[in-house]
């Protein structure tokens, strides 16, 4: 956990990216028997702060990211574009969350 707090305060990478690593070194101790109090564990992480400071966009931007990528990439781009989804938008995507709209 000092070894992520550390690349976080040195900016290489965010505190989101460092969030995402929890879950997996969660389970993993889980799954060995490793009692760990997670609780004052989690107080210990640095906190991110939650506002974005990314814009949605442009046409233009979509048009190219558009002509330069494969079909499963042309699905995504045009999913997440017109649902307003960010890019981690997909993780939490379960099955039954996509409802189609019938006119």
């Amino acid at each position: 956990m000092k070894c992520t707090h550390l690349y976080i305060s040195s900016r290489e990478i965010t505190t989101t990216t460092g969030q995402t690593m929890i879950p997996p070194i969660k389970l993993l101790c889980e799954m060995n028997d490793i009692i760990l109090n997670w609780r004052k564990i989690s107080r210990l992480l640095p906190r991110g702060d939650r506002n974005a400071s990314d814009d949605a966009y442009t046409r233009e931007q979509i048009k190219r990211m558009l002509q330069h990528s494969d079909l499963r990439a042309k699905i995504a781009i045009l999913f997440m574009s017109s649902g307003g989804m960010r890019l981690g938008g997909f993780i939490n995507l379960t099955d039954g969350a996509i409802k189609p709209i019938l006119r």
